[in-house]
C-alpha cells in the first residue's frame, strides 16, 4: 500500500480507547500510561479524558491529541497498542484472528480527525 504523502501541518484527533478489561479499569492510570507515548510531532491534550458507557456496562475513554506531519497516526496507534505488552513481544499480525492481545486496549479507533486550521482533510 503506498504511503499517504498528503501533508497536514496540525491535525486534532479524538481517539476512542476501549480497555482490554471489564468495566473496572482505572482510567486516570490508563491516561498516565497513554501520555508516556512521546514522539516528535505528537502532543497529548492536557484536559482530562472523557469516560463514557458504551455497552453492557463497559466504559471507554475519549482521548485527544494533536499531531504534525512529523508523525503518522499509524505510528501513534502502534505505540499505544504496544503499551502493556511484555518487552520485545511483537504485535499480532494484521491477519491474525486471535483476539487474545495482551496489550492494554481492546480497541483504539479515531472518533474525529480535523485540521487545526479548520480546513477539510
Amino acid at each position: 500500500m503506498p504511503k499517504d504523502t498528503t501533508e497536514y501541518s496540525n491535525v486534532l484527533i479524538a481517539l476512542v480507547v476501549s480497555p482490554n478489561e471489564d468495566g473496572s479499569f482505572d482510567f486516570p492510570s490508563l491516561m498516565e500510561k497513554i501520555r508516556t507515548v512521546q514522539m516528535e510531532g505528537l502532543t497529548w491534550s492536557k484536559s482530562e479524558p472523557g469516560v463514557e458507557d458504551f455497552h453492557f456496562g463497559m466504559k471507554r475513554m475519549l482521548v485527544s491529541c494533536q499531531i504534525t506531519d512529523k508523525v503518522s497516526m499509524g505510528e501513534v496507534t502502534k505505540a499505544l497498542q504496544a503499551l502493556g505488552r511484555p518487552e520485545g513481544e511483537r504485535a499480532p499480525a494484521a491477519d491474525d484472528d486471535d483476539d487474545d492481545d495482551d496489550g492494554l486496549f481492546g480497541e483504539i479507533s479515531i472518533e474525529s480527525f480535523d485540521r487545526a486550521d479548520g480546513k477539510w482533510c
